[in-house]
C-alpha cells in the first residue's frame, strides 16, 4: 500500500512539473475605449480546448494560465477582434495601441514582446503593418507585397523549425515560390514540434505539395 502510494505520488508530480505557465500582462491605449470588454484565451492541450475569460479594466487585463506544451492560440477582445498569439512558457507583455486607418477609421494595432516565438510573431505583424502604410501612401503595392514576401521568408527561414516560423508559413506560403517552397521543406523538422495540430498541418501541407499540379 506504501508503495503504491508512493508510485500515486510521483506520477502527479512528474505531470506537475510538465506543466508550463504563461503570464499574460496587455496595456490597451484609452483611446480605443475597451473597458468592460470581454477578453476570451484558448489554451489547447492535445485533446481539448479550454477557454478563459477576464474584462477589460482600467485599460488593462491580465492571464495567468498553465498549459502541457507550446501552441499557437487565440486572444479575442470583444470590439477589437482576434489576434494570434503563442502559448508558451514566460511573461508576455502586449501594447495595443491607437492608429487610424487608411480610411479614417480608428483601430488597435497590437505589439508584442517578452517570449522568443511571440517576438518572431511580432516581427512578421511589424513586417505587414509597415506594408499597408506604404500602400497608403499609395506607393507601387507589388513592389511592396514582393518586399514584405521577402522580408517575411527570410524571418521564416532564420525561425523555421519554430511556432513563430509555422505562423509566417500559414501566411505567405500561398505566395511563395516553387524554389522557396523546396527550400523550406528541406528545412523543415516535423519533430521539433509537440503541439499535434502543427505536426497534422506540416504533415497536410507537405501531401498537398507532393500532389499538386507541375507548373
Amino acid at each position: 500500500m506504501k508503495r503504491l502510494l508512493f508510485l500515486s505520488l510521483a506520477v502527479i508530480l512528474f505531470s506537475a512539473c510538465n506543466k508550463k505557465s504563461i503570464t499574460i500582462n496587455a496595456v490597451i491605449d484609452p483611446g480605443l475605449e475597451l473597458n468592460k470588454s470581454e477578453v476570451q484565451l484558448v489554451i489547447y492541450n492535445g485533446e481539448e480546448e479550454t477557454e478563459y475569460f477576464t474584462e477589460v479594466a482600467n485599460d488593462s487585463f491580465h492571464f495567468k494560465k498553465s498549459f502541457q506544451y507550446d501552441h499557437l492560440s487565440v486572444l479575442q477582445i470583444d470590439g477589437l477582434g482576434n489576434f494570434v498569439i503563442c502559448v508558451e512558457g514566460g511573461v508576455l507583455d502586449i501594447n495595443i495601441k491607437q492608429i487610424n486607418t487608411v480610411d479614417g477609421d480608428i483601430a488597435g494595432f497590437v505589439q508584442m514582446s517578452g517570449t522568443p516565438n511571440n517576438n518572431i510573431i511580432n516581427k512578421y505583424n511589424e513586417y505587414e503593418h509597415e506594408a499597408m502604410l506604404r500602400m497608403a501612401e499609395e506607393e507601387d503595392e507589388t513592389v511592396v507585397f514582393d518586399d514584405l514576401l521577402d522580408k517575411s521568408y527570410e524571418l521564416m527561414m532564420e525561425n523555421i523549425n519554430t511556432l513563430g516560423g509555422i505562423y509566417i508559413i500559414s501566411n505567405v506560403y500561398p505566395f511563395m515560390t516553387e524554389e522557396q517552397k523546396d527550400e523550406m521543406f528541406d528545412a523543415l523538422d516535423s519533430a521539433a514540434f509537440d503541439d499535434p495540430k502543427v505536426v497534422n498541418f506540416l504533415q497536410l501541407l507537405r501531401e498537398y505539395r507532393q500532389n499538386a499540379p507541375a507548373e
